[in-house]
């Protein structure tokens, strides 16, 4: 009777041997699979970040341009104001003489 039960302890535990091995194969597996997305995902997430980068240098590029751009905007208003005012007050003025003198040879 021993024998029986020894032999069965090591049937069970050549079974359990067999059950291990194939349960370490497939968790190493299955281990391996997931440390490959996990590249592809540190992969993707390292793309993402590049172009969110990317992308906030080109923000930053922009408002410098369109504050470039309003800025040189004032300075033509600026100008162009400046123009104007000059323009009229030369006409009052040249209105103001072309009066007296009328004045003055009448």
């Amino acid at each position: 009777m021993n024998e029986d039960n020894y032999q069965k302890i090591i049937n069970i535990l050549n079974e359990h041997q067999e059950h291990s091995i194939a349960f370490r194969s497939d968790t190493t597996s299955e281990l391996k699979q997931i440390g490959r997305r996990l590249d592809i995902s540190n992969g993707r997430m390292a793309k993402q970040e590049e172009a969110t980068q990317k992308l906030r240098e080109e923000d930053i590029k922009m408002s410098e341009g369109l504050k470039l751009i309003k800025e040189n905007g004032r300075f033509v208003r600026d100008r162009y104001w400046t123009i104007i005012t000059s323009v009229v007050s030369a006409l009052i003025i040249s209105a103001i003489i072309s009066t007296v003198v009328w004045v003055i040879n009448r």
